[in-house]
């Protein structure tokens, strides 16, 4: 399925989300957080997927809102509105769908783009790539999800210090603080980001969907609650198929082949 501003593609078990705007830096009008949603309804949607790579076309992952589209809006507080109810819409379906996601960021990752990178459960960034919270550098508040996710993953002191100060900071200090996985030559990330797609993808898909709800769950939990969760969930998945795989590969002393089931 083709969509006007993001490039849509499923092959290897990975559907591939790329943001297409490589004038504007892929910056989110309109057009492209319609498409940004209907593609995560696709992703949904389409049997098979056992893995997503997030990335954009271009010098950047994404520049942010679109401000030209934002400006000339009639009502700017309704615009604004409606398009934060279509992206909070894309950031549930991908927060909830059951397997890895992961993303590859160059260039600017800024406002929603930082905020849609953060839904990646594994971030590569490319060694020249800079991170921006962005939304108070034009007088707005964050929105997509950045509230909740930046303070989880980088603790309050420094997600509060990106938001309010709206300073960039690069790869580097990327890494260091826990906003991305790994840093990688900005002229390897395309294949290294899809590498990890597709190795995951690979992998066993049920197990993976459940830890990723653990993972979710963990933060609104108190620890007997997650304890009981996890007992849960590994008695559930010692009885799938990849486990049956896993555990006679192991005793025959080869790599398991796992099916998603």
């Amino acid at each position: 399925m083709s969509f006007e501003t993001v490039d849509f593609a499923v092959a290897d078990g990975v559907a591939r989300i790329r943001l297409d705007r490589p004038d504007a830096r892929n910056a989110m009008n309109w057009q492209l957080i319609r498409d940004l949603r209907a593609a995560a309804e696709r992703t949904v949607a389409t049997p098979g997927v056992r893995a997503v790579l997030l990335a954009g076309t271009g010098q950047s992952f994404c520049a942010g809102g679109d401000l030209k589209e934002f400006r000339a809006a009639e009502d700017r507080g309704q615009t604004l509105f409606d398009m934060a109810a279509d992206m909070h819409e894309t950031v549930r379906l991908l927060r909830e769908l059951p397997v890895p996601i992961v993303a590859g960021i160059q260039g600017f990752a800024y406002g929603a783009g930082l905020s849609l990178a953060l839904l990646a459960d594994v971030r590569l960034a490319a060694a020249g790539a800079r991170f921006n919270s962005g939304f108070v550098t034009v007088g707005l508040t964050n929105d997509t999800g950045s509230t909740y996710l930046l303070p989880r993953l980088i603790g309050w002191a420094r997600a509060s210090d990106l938001m309010l100060t709206g300073r960039t900071i690069d790869a580097a200090t990327a890494l260091d603080w826990g906003l991305v996985t790994r840093v990688v030559p900005d002229d390897t990330l395309e294949h290294a980001a899809l590498d990890l797609a597709i190795e995951l993808s690979r992998g066993p898909t049920k197990a993976l969907g459940w830890i990723k709800d653990l993972l979710n769950r963990s933060a609104a939990n108190d620890l007997i609650t997650q304890l009981r969760l996890e007992q849960d969930g590994i008695s559930r998945a010692s009885r799938s198929a990849d486990a049956d795989e896993a555990f006679r590969a192991f005793a025959e002393k080869r790599r398991p082949e796992f099916t998603g089931e």
